[in-house]
């Protein structure tokens, strides 16, 4: 039987949350996870250029790639991720993958976090 680099590296199915998704090596993360066949949630704080270049991409590429601007280090965007990932779970069975890439990725005290264990 034979298997295709691609076939290994398939991720349908997963959702997967890149924090400091948007920009250098987690938009480069982030585009290859969803072109992987993941649907990616790419949390960014400040920078909304870098955002829009990564929404811009995704759209051409038609790749499910979502944005989520929040702060996880406080409660507000905690929250706000939360709503994220609720959102991408309406059609999916719930998120799969974190993977903190951002200085300030804490993902503490997060209901969606701690339901598959707890990222300190």
């Amino acid at each position: 039987m034979s298997t295709s680099g691609d076939d290994l590296f398939c991720l349908r199915n997963k959702t997967i949350l890149v924090t400091g998704g948007t920009r250098g090596i987690g938009q480069a993360i982030s585009l290859r996870f969803a072109r992987a066949g993941a649907t990616v949630i790419a949390n960014y704080l400040r920078n909304e250029q870098a955002a829009e270049h990564l929404q811009a991409i995704a759209a051409e590429e038609r790749l499910a790639i979502s944005l989520c601007r929040a702060d996880l280090t406080n409660e507000r965007g905690l929250e706000q991720l939360d709503r994220s990932l609720q959102d991408c779970g309406s059609h999916l069975p719930g998120w799969s993958i974190v993977l903190p890439l951002g200085s300030t990725a804490r993902l503490k005290n997060s209901p969606s976090a701690t339901s598959t264990g707890r990222l300190t």
